[in-house]
């Protein structure tokens, strides 16, 4: 087996067992809604952020049309920066590091956004399988089945 085959069954393996406890973290804790509101993952570095922000604005006027108030997701040292500069309701910072690699931390986010969203948005070209695309993916397994 090439080292490629072996890395690329190790890391399919991980995003399986991810996908599994965060199932389990979601269906265990069902928070009831507050207010209507949009979440927008933008997990990335600075400049990931600053070429999303013409999106994100974009996107809080959308959720405002709609009803929902816009929270941003960012990298925790990020998040000064995003309250200051980007024209959102609210600005959470998730520690990037801590999602990926510490479960508990991974299911304390997982619960506080349990419920609160009617629509997730990744505005950004990359793609992070075990944060934001997980994340974003857990908001819709969390309102299509859990609602």
């Amino acid at each position: 087996m090439t080292p490629i085959l072996r890395k690329f069954r190790t890391f399919s393996r991980c995003l399986a067992v991810l996908l599994g406890f965060d199932t389990l973290v979601l269906w265990t804790h069902r928070k009831k809604p507050g207010p209507p509101a949009g979440a927008i993952i933008c997990l990335h570095g600075l400049g990931d952020l600053l070429l999303a922000g013409h999106a994100i604005a974009g996107l809080n006027g959308h959720f405002h049309e709609q009803g929902l108030q816009s929270v941003l997701f960012v990298p925790d040292w990020l998040a000064g920066f995003a309250r200051r500069h980007l024209p959102v309701d609210r600005v959470e910072g998730v520690s990037v590091k801590d999602f990926c690699g510490q479960l508990d931390y991974r299911a304390m986010i997982l619960r506080s956004v349990a419920g609160r969203f009617r629509v997730a948005v990744q505005p950004t070209y990359n793609r992070r399988l075990m944060m934001e695309d997980a994340l974003v993916l857990m908001l819709q397994v969390q309102f299509f089945c859990f609602s």
